[in-house]
C-alpha cells in the first residue's frame, strides 16, 4: 500500500483563523484553540462534520499551547505569561488571572484536573504550580533542563519534556523539588 498516492480525507475545514492554530484541547464537546497574537477560540465539535464557532477571546501575547482543566482554560502566551482564561461557560469565556514572570517566555504547558500546572519555559526550564481558588501562586521554583525546553507533558508523577537537541528529558514532579530520572536524545 503506498500512502503518497492518497489524499487525506477531509471532513470539515474551518473558516480561515486570523493566525495560524498553534495549539489545541478538547473537553467534553468542546475544542479550545490557540492561535496565534489572535488568542482563544472555542468550538462546538458534537456535531463533527459541523464545528461551530461558540466564542473567542482576544488574549495579549503570542498563544503557543492551550490545556484545560477545572473549568479553565491555561494558555501559553510566551512573554504574556499564562493567562488563565474562566470557560465554565464557554460562550462567555473571560480572563480570570494571568501568571507573568517578567523576562520569561512560556512557551508550552499541560493542566490536570488535580490543580497542578507544569509550565515549560523558553529557554530552558520548567515550573509547576497549583491552582487553588482565591489564590495565586507564588515563588515558583523553575526546573533547569538541559536543550530548549518546548512541549510538555504530566502523566501520574513524571513530567515529559521535549527539548529540542537535547531530546526527551524526564522529571519526577512528584515533590515541590523536581528530580530527573531519564533521558533519550538522537544518537550520532
Amino acid at each position: 500500500f503506498d500512502i503518497s498516492q492518497t489524499e487525506p480525507a477531509l471532513i470539515f475545514e474551518s473558516e480561515a483563523l486570523p493566525e495560524p492554530v498553534q495549539a489545541i484541547a478538547l473537553q467534553d464537546h468542546y475544542a479550545f484553540l490557540v492561535a496565534g497574537r489572535a488568542g482563544l477560540f472555542i468550538y462546538d465539535i458534537a456535531t463533527t462534520s459541523l464545528p461551530v464557532l461558540v466564542s473567542s477571546l482576544d488574549t495579549p501575547g503570542f498563544a503557543t499551547d492551550v490545556d484545560v482543566a477545572k473549568g479553565n482554560a491555561f494558555i501559553a502566551a510566551q512573554g504574556a505569561g499564562v493567562r488563565i482564561v474562566n470557560i465554565e461557560n464557554p460562550a462567555l469565556p473571560y480572563e480570570s488571572d494571568i501568571l507573568d514572570w517578567p523576562g520569561l517566555s512560556m512557551v508550552g504547558l499541560d493542566a490536570l484536573e488535580g490543580g497542578r500546572v507544569v509550565v515549560s519555559l523558553d529557554p530552558s526550564s520548567f515550573f509547576q504550580f497549583w491552582v487553588v481558588p482565591d489564590a495565586t501562586p507564588k515563588d515558583l521554583l523553575t526546573t533547569p533542563v538541559p536543550g530548549t525546553a518546548r512541549g510538555i507533558s504530566v502523566r501520574k508523577n513524571f513530567t515529559y519534556i521535549a527539548a529540542g537537541s537535547a531530546g526527551l528529558r524526564i522529571a519526577d514532579t512528584s515533590t515541590v523539588f523536581p528530580q530527573a530520572v531519564g533521558f533519550c536524545k538522537k544518537q550520532g
